[in-house]
């Protein structure tokens, strides 16, 4: 499973990112910038993200996959969001 932040405005690629095992779940997760897919896209370099939780059988991430999204927040958001997986990702 991953957890990862995605700008709003901003590149498509997820800009941190956490992988967990469904094993782990209820889990509590905290994304930051140490957690940078790339070191020039830092979570903090953006206003809006929008956290997305993803599952995964084969341990990457495909289109077809169940996934739960957050509405747009504030990137420096430090209250607890819960997300809730509940739909394919097409």
């Amino acid at each position: 499973m991953f957890v990862f932040a995605r700008a709003i405005n901003g590149p498509a690629a997820p800009l941190a990112v956490k992988r967990i095992t469904v094993a782990d779940l209820p889990a509590e997760v905290e994304l930051s910038d140490a957690d940078a897919m790339m070191p020039q896209l830092n979570l903090s370099n953006f206003a809006q993200v929008q956290l997305v939780a993803r599952v995964s059988r084969a341990g990457q991430p495909t289109t077809g996959e169940w996934v739960g999204r957050s509405q747009p927040l504030a990137s420096d958001t430090a209250a607890q969001q819960a997300l809730i997986i509940d739909s394919p990702d097409n």
